[in-house]
């Protein structure tokens, strides 16, 4: 009777591994933080967005979690000295996860990459997903640009 109860939960804590890895932190020194990353969006094309306040953010999860029991919970950001940056890379085959890093600065502008776009196909998987990251960064008035 022991032993079940402990194979029990055992299955259940390796279930769960979908919950694992979708919040981390990316400590790099080019100022963005991952906060937020997770293989299904729902978002079927490409989509980056700039988010500067709590209610864009909480519709943002909103959206992403109006399929999900349990949702991911939305990340706390004081926005007078970060702001929010999304990368929806629409829907793909694999589960490789988009990246973004700083390209470029200067007074006008933020030039930021999205890399891993086309994830390596593995053959004979039809996983389809839509994966996304959720970054913060310092607050800027500059403009920010998406580079594909």
């Amino acid at each position: 009777m022991v032993r079940l109860g402990f194979l029990i939960l055992i299955l259940g804590m390796l279930s769960c591994k979908s919950q694992k890895g979708r919040q981390s932190i990316d400590d790099s020194d080019d100022g963005l933080t991952l906060l937020v990353q997770d293989g299904y969006s729902g978002i079927e094309a490409f989509e980056s967005m700039v988010i500067r306040d709590q209610k864009t953010l909480n519709g943002f999860f909103a959206k992403i979690n109006r399929t999900r029991k349990p949702g991911i919970p939305v990340p706390q950001i004081d926005f007078s000295k970060e702001m929010v940056v999304v990368i929806c890379a629409g829907e793909q085959e694999g589960t490789e996860m988009p990246r973004l890093s700083k390209v470029d600065e200067n007074a006008e502008e933020i030039v930021l990459a999205v890399d891993n776009l086309n994830p390596v196909k593995d053959v004979g998987t039809s996983l389809i997903s839509s994966p996304f990251c959720v970054y913060k960064i310092p607050v800027t008035d500059r403009k920010i640009t998406f580079q594909k």
